[in-house]
């Protein structure tokens, strides 16, 4: 709308509809007559009015800077945290991140640099906020990561808002957000296990979204990067993991035959996809011999069951153990990728097999130890039985503490064991959550 003044003269002479001679401050017209000029004030009149389609103005250098400059600023600094946190994935993850990123049709470098605007405000906020972290301990920038640290909350903030829709709830960019929060938490090490509050609310969001929901694209992915911690809680819980079900073994075949039409299949990714499965079940088998032992009158049904079923899963892991060490010494010998290695880096690949046979070896471990535990705690209650056991017994002191969620340390044919901190998590997690390895916090 534009202000379209009618009149030049003053307010009586235009009143009156007389011409005005326009003398300043008060017309000579009024002053002749002796009547008050209301001067020249007046209020505007509008009328709507829309330009031609050809008639465009050029915006001034003002109207530019003040509206482009802020954004592309911000577009740049958004830049520049998704490439801080690729940069945070290629120092602090680097096996367990090349271990299958060559795999999937959409791993995290895809999703940081290609998916900016269709990510999601929590997803966008979550990736960024490791991203502002990494880049602000890099430079040693304390305003940097207190930055961090608000992009953080505002990313919980717009993750709790989607946890709270119908349809968000279960999308790919919501379990992303919450991974990517628990990745902050391990990072930043602000609390002791505050990283592991957000592994139980993302074994809740796998199950809420089901296996199908992994099989390929960047629910692989998701699936690939946190699963190994969600073993660990578990067993560290002493609770069932997630992942024991059948239907996430129903879905490696699958993935398997994804990868291959792909051309990105190799022995090495196949193999700890089925291994995986087998340590999954082992939180499960932990909690069940618990609530055995403890129970005062146990089915003996029930212990046979139980000790079939670990007997079952620790020879299926023996086999991929033997499997998977014949691999990696073929692989060693030829000192170059091959068809067991495929696409994975062949330094990647190499520290990835150690690790996740060192896991298949602590799981193993941990089950003979059960199966020994629930023999030694039938022996007792048949003792108990005939008046010759005591009831001071503790069944549960043949069980080695070390085999049970990483608090021992591995053997000396076990891969290095450096105490840091912050690679850590990725040697737990190529190791399936079965590391042997002490923690760098309190259990």
């Amino acid at each position: 709308m534009v202000g379209v003044p009618r009149s030049k003269g003053c307010l009586t002479c235009i009143q009156r509809r007389v011409k005005c001679d326009e003398a300043r401050p008060h017309c000579q017209r009024c002053q002749t007559r002796g009547t008050p000029c209301l001067g020249y004030t007046r209020d505007r009149k509008f009328c709507f009015y829309s330009k031609p389609e050809n008639d465009v103005a050029a915006p001034s250098h003002a109207v530019i800077e003040g509206a482009v400059v802020p954004t592309l600023t911000a577009k740049a600094l958004a830049r520049q945290q998704r490439e801080g946190f690729c940069a945070f994935l290629d120092s602090k993850f680097p096996g367990q991140y090349y271990g299958y990123s060559t795999r999937v049709s959409q791993n995290w470098f895809d999703v940081a640099r290609n998916y900016e605007d269709s990510a999601g405000k929590a997803f966008d906020w979550s990736m960024r906020s490791i991203g502002a972290l990494y880049i602000g301990r890099a430079r040693g920038d304390p305003q940097l990561v207190i930055t961090s640290m608000e992009m953080y909350g505002r990313a919980l903030h717009q993750l709790f808002r989607s946890l709270n829709h119908p349809t968000l709830a279960t999308a790919d960019n919501t379990l992303g957000a919450a991974i990517l929060l628990g990745g902050y938490e391990m990072f930043s090490m602000s609390g002791q296990k505050s990283w592991m509050l957000h592994s139980r609310g993302i074994s809740h969001l796998y199950q809420l979204r089901g296996a199908r929901a992994h099989t390929n694209g960047l629910g692989r992915t998701l699936l690939s990067s946190f699963r190994g911690f969600v073993v660990f809680e578990a067993l560290a819980r002493g609770e069932p993991c997630c992942f024991e079900g059948e239907d996430w073994k129903s879905i490696i075949p699958d993935t398997i035959r994804e990868e291959r039409q792909r051309g990105k299949s190799t022995g090495l990714g196949e193999m700890i996809e089925y291994a995986f499965h087998e340590v999954a079940r082992c939180p499960g088998f932990l909690a069940r011999t618990r609530a055995l032992v403890a129970s005062a009158c146990p089915r003996e049904t029930d212990r046979c069951e139980l000790i079939d079923s670990i007997s079952g899963c620790q020879e299926s892991l023996r086999e991929y153990q033997a499997k998977l060490y014949t691999g990696m010494s073929s692989q060693s010998a030829q000192k170059e990728s091959n068809d067991f290695v495929g696409p994975i880096p062949f330094d990647t690949a190499d520290r990835l097999g150690r690790y996740s046979l060192q896991g298949i070896i602590s799981a193993v471990a941990l089950l003979q130890q059960l199966l020994v535990l629930l023999e030694s705690d039938r022996a007792r209650r048949d003792a108990r039985s005939i008046g010759t056991g005591s009831d001071s017994q503790d069944p549960w002191r043949v069980l080695d503490p070390s085999s049970v969620a990483g608090t021992g340390h591995a053997g000396p044919a076990g891969p290095e064991r450096e105490a840091e901190a912050e690679t850590w998590f990725d040697r737990v997690s190529m190791a399936m959550g079965m590391l042997e390895e002490r923690p760098p916090f309190p259990m």
